[in-house]
């Protein structure tokens, strides 16, 4: 019902599921069961087959709504990471676009201090994999190409727009990718 053609009969079905959900995370799991993990599957089934925007991005307030009130429980912070890391991991291609998101994202797992089990470092790394993959798919390297130059402008502009926003560590990333850039243009100038 939650991807359904009417939009009404959609969000009211996904605002039931957000309702029950909530209960659910309320609840102390019981020993061997995995009711609330398996609770917020249907979330994950109406994403992966909804075809209307607004239907995904309520799914996605919902998701945000729900870890917000639970964000004490350890658990529910940890399905959030788990989220976020299959997300960067197996579907950076449908994110790309909203990249600076991503990684905010990541580092505030990062500094929020509720995971102890994973390192800030991991949390770091997985975002300055993100940033790595995005360089990649955005530098080119020839010098003669059409291509290259609009793939240059483009990567000018979305410094300039969103750099004030990269820490340190991604701004190190940058710079070592310019670097190399220019040492391959230099011989054909």
């Amino acid at each position: 019902i939650g991807c359904h053609d009417n939009l009404g009969i959609a969000m009211y079905a996904i605002d039931s599921l957000k309702q029950l959900s909530m209960k659910f995370l309320e609840k102390d799991e019981l020993r061997d069961f995995n009711f609330q993990r398996l609770f917020l599957t249907p979330f994950e089934i109406i994403m992966a087959n909804a075809v209307a925007t607004e239907i995904r991005e309520l799914v996605l307030r919902v998701a945000a709504e729900t870890f917000d009130a639970a964000a004490h429980d350890a658990r529910v912070v940890l399905m959030g990471f788990m989220l976020a890391k299959t997300i960067v991991h197996s579907h950076f291609d449908r994110v790309v676009a909203v990249f600076v998101d991503v990684v905010e994202c990541i580092l505030a797992f990062a500094l929020c201090g509720s995971l102890p089990s994973l390192s800030s470092g991991e949390l770091l790394q997985m975002s300055l994999d993100a940033i790595s993959e995005l360089l990649k798919r955005w530098l080119v390297r020839e010098s003669e190409d059409e291509l290259a130059v609009a793939a240059a402008t483009s990567y000018e502009t979305l410094l300039i727009e969103h750099g004030h926003q990269f820490p340190p560590p991604i701004w190190e990333l940058v710079t070592a990718e310019l670097i190399a850039i220019q040492d391959h243009l230099l011989p054909h100038w």
